[in-house]
């Protein structure tokens, strides 16, 4: 066949591969640019051979296609396969078109089908390093850090369950809004797991935490101290993010999830102990920054925003929920936290609308169970003399 074929070795290019590449780690549009930018240079190659350039056009668009959103590696023996069957179609075809004996056409196409094997497996061992390259993260390793059993997240679970638990609320939230608005969903929900993991350094002082397992730690302490206490959590999530070696696309939510925005329970308690003379300002109690730069973690600064006060509310219905959920993103808005990314007031509206759709359904109240008396003389698992029979049994 290599002798009938001396130009054989064309159809081992791997043309495909850069559509492949650019698909998962930028965007399908991106890929099947790059895809008709490799259909002009393979022509150049191979002396505009028609089958060869219908292939690897028809290859690129059938490759972002298959790779758009991959959730799971094994889903790259997927895209080769698929690559595979159209690169050998449209080879074997268009040669049997021309008049080749079947047995050339097929071996011909079977050489694309390899080619695409190998294409397949080349990604799936580059894509690692591109991603660490490149600073860029894709849905498969979203995917893998969306893994509960995460470190950080059984850490947060044992040494701060009240922040574990808010931070997975935060996440469900952001992930439903940002499929409202065509954002990142995955991105959303990863990075508002560990959004606030830099609590774990001090988690006693986090109101989510207290109560059961600590008690509050600000009554004795100036405003002032509690103050910088709660936004150094941004600094120190930084730190063990980067410690953990999580992603530059993870990290910006911790950077990010709080903007520049006033903590307002301790500017109001400084206010409340400021004697007549003394001047306190708001701007001496925002945290650090930057504010959001994107859509996906200026929806986790509304979700964590509107999560938090919800925990406030007396009376959860409804009504009260969406009125809290409406001025929260109203007062981030005209506080100009959402100045730096690209939500429209439409999408805003959206976010809204999911919020109050998910905290009602979250923070539904259950009609009262009716009580039940029971005899005194009715056994209790709990009572004293069931647990001495319990230490005596072991």
């Amino acid at each position: 066949m290599v002798e009938s074929f001396p130009q054989v070795s064309m159809y081992l290019m791997p043309t495909v591969l850069a559509t492949l590449l650019l698909t998962l780690l930028i965007h399908s549009r991106i890929g099947i640019l790059g895809g008709v930018m490799m259909t002009v240079i393979s022509g150049f190659l191979s002396g505009f051979s028609v089958d060869l350039l219908l292939a690897t056009l028809m290859a690129s668009l059938a490759t972002a296609f298959l790779a758009y959103r991959v959730r799971k590696r094994s889903h790259f023996l997927r895209i080769g396969l698929g690559i595979g069957c159209t690169y050998f179609l449209v080879i074997a075809g268009f040669q049997l078109t021309q008049s080749t004996p079947w047995r050339d056409a097929l071996q011909l196409g079977f050489l694309g089908f390899l080619n695409a094997l190998l294409i397949a497996v080349t990604s799936y061992l580059m894509l690692p390093v591109l991603e660490h390259f490149f600073d860029v993260v894709t849905d498969v390793t979203l995917l893998e850090l969306s893994d509960l059993n995460h470190p950080l997240m059984r850490k947060m679970m044992v040494e701060a369950p009240g922040t574990y638990h808010h931070s997975l609320v935060v996440s469900s939230l952001a992930e439903n809004a940002c499929e409202r608005i065509g954002a990142n969903a995955l991105l959303a929900k990863v990075g508002c797991y560990f959004h606030d993991i830099g609590k774990l350094e001090k988690p006693q002082f986090f109101t989510e935490n207290q109560g059961y397992l600590y008690m509050n730690q600000h009554d004795d302490l100036p405003p002032r101290v509690s103050f910088e206490i709660i936004i150094n959590h941004v600094r120190d999530g930084v730190r063990i993010a980067r410690k953990y070696r999580l992603r530059r696309a993870v990290v910006d939510f911790i950077r990010e999830h709080q903007g520049t925005g006033v903590v307002y329970y301790f500017f109001k308690k400084a206010m409340d102990m400021a004697a007549p003379s003394d001047r306190v300002r708001a701007d001496d109690f925002r945290y650090p920054g930057p504010k959001p730069q994107t859509r996906e973690t200026a929806v986790a600064l509304l979700a964590d925003s509107a999560e938090a006060a919800t925990r406030s509310l007396q009376e959860l219905t409804p009504e009260t929920i969406r009125q809290l959920v409406r001025k929260i993103i109203n007062d981030k808005f005209i506080d100009g936290q959402l100045d730096e990314c690209e939500l429209t007031l439409r999408d805003l509206h959206k976010i809204q609308s999911s919020f109050v759709r998910n905290m009602t359904a979250m923070f539904h109240t259950r009609m009262k169970y009716p009580t039940v008396d029971r005899p005194l003389s009715a056994p209790d698992i709990f009572g004293a003399d069931q647990f001495s029979k319990f230490r005596a049994d072991e």
